[in-house]
Formats: structure tokens, sequence, C-alpha cells
């Protein structure tokens, strides 16, 4: 499964989800808003995208907000300690 987390600097709730991600032993790819892309292109690209951090798992499923990341983590049958 291909996973990127767009992150804003000094997002606890980013953190965590990047957290969660490796206590499963989940790769993924980080992308750090006003440093990797600039939030004006990622408004563009995400202009649904209300929370941080949002997560894009196979380019097909989009997740905002660590509530609903967790959700989703469960779904798979994964850990969110």
């Amino acid at each position: 499964m291909k996973i990127t987390v767009y992150s804003s600097p000094g997002c606890f709730d980013c953190q965590e989800a990047k957290r969660i991600l490796g206590v499963n032993d989940l790769e993924y790819k980080s992308i750090v808003i006003g440093e990797d892309i600039t939030k004006e292109e990622f408004e563009q690209k995400y202009p649904e995208a209300l929370w941080f951090p949002v997560v894009i798992a196979d380019d097909d499923v989009k997740i905002s907000g660590l509530p609903t990341f967790k959700k989703w983590m469960k779904h798979l049958g994964k850990s969110v300690l």
C-alpha cells in the first residue's frame, strides 16, 4: 500500500498519525506543508481537506483528521495505540 501523509509544522495529530503508521510497520511518504509543498499547491490538490493530517492511500483513499485516520486504521485491523 502506498501511503502519503500531508502534515503542517507543529501538528500534534500529524505526528501521532506518523507514530501509528510506524508502530504498524507501514511505510509512508511525509510531505510537510510550507516545506515540501506550498499551502496554495496543497489547497489546489486537496480542496476538500479540512483537518490535518491528510492521509492518501493508493491515490484513492483520502483521509482528513486524526479521528478518521484512526477509524481507517482499525478498519484495516491495525493498532491505534
